[in-house]
């Protein structure tokens, strides 16, 4: 029959190759965010250096639709003043008493105005749809060094949580701690779903998937 030391010894032996395996997932987990934080940088920075060239035309383009606001208004004013004109000319020609004041403005030149005016807030919408697309790499750059971020902030909670379970390893000689106090327990919290916080020696090893944080989409 085994005595209570070895039945302790065998426990101690378990607790350590549970530990181990975990340190081991948790160091796979960091080195997998680190090249992915490496490679969202990289990415940030080709964007960043485009999004100078992106500002300049976005800028451009605003300049362009204030311009064409402005044409919008003169057009706008144009075409009341042609409007009210032509009132008079049909109330003159009501009268017979037509005049060459009113020989400027006549019912061919409202419906250019008009026709140029439909043209120009066409135009307007296409020029402002334009600016809407070519302003996205823009906020795309800035939702990346978001990501970039808190992918750091993970990455530093991971390490943390890495450096706990280091330390609880030197302490392997003495009897094993409850699951309250347990750095499994702490690591389990942020990388590992509930139903796989307790490990059974009798269920086999840990699945390799349990630790590995899941990544932002890009």
């Amino acid at each position: 029959m085994f005595s209570d030391e070895d039945l302790d010894l065998e426990r101690l032996r378990a607790t350590l190759m549970q530990e181990t395996q975990m340190k081991e997932m948790v160091e796979e987990s960091c080195n997998e965010l680190a090249v992915t934080v490496a490679e969202l940088e990289k990415r940030y920075e080709g964007i960043e250096d485009e999004s100078n060239e992106w500002k300049t035309r976005f800028e451009i383009q605003q300049e362009i639709n204030e311009q064409l606001r402005k044409q919008i208004v003169i057009l706008q004013e144009k075409v009341m003043q042609a409007s009210k004109t032509t009132k008079d000319i049909q109330r003159i020609v009501k009268s017979n008493t037509i005049t060459t004041e009113f020989g400027s403005a006549t019912p061919n030149m409202i419906k250019l105005l008009q026709k140029e005016k439909t043209g120009l807030i066409n135009q307007r919408k296409d020029i402002d749809w334009r600016v809407d697309q070519e302003a996205k790499p823009t906020r795309s750059a800035k939702n990346i060094q978001e990501e970039i971020n808190q992918i750091n902030a993970n990455l530093g909670d991971i390490r943390k949580s890495n450096a706990l379970t280091t330390g609880g390893e030197g302490g392997a000689g003495g009897r094993p701690k409850s699951p309250r106090g347990s750095p499994k327990r702490s690591i389990g919290q942020r990388n590992i779903p509930p139903d796989q916080r307790v490990i059974d020696p009798r269920k086999g090893p840990i699945k390799k998937t349990a630790a590995v944080k899941q990544l932002p989409s890009l």
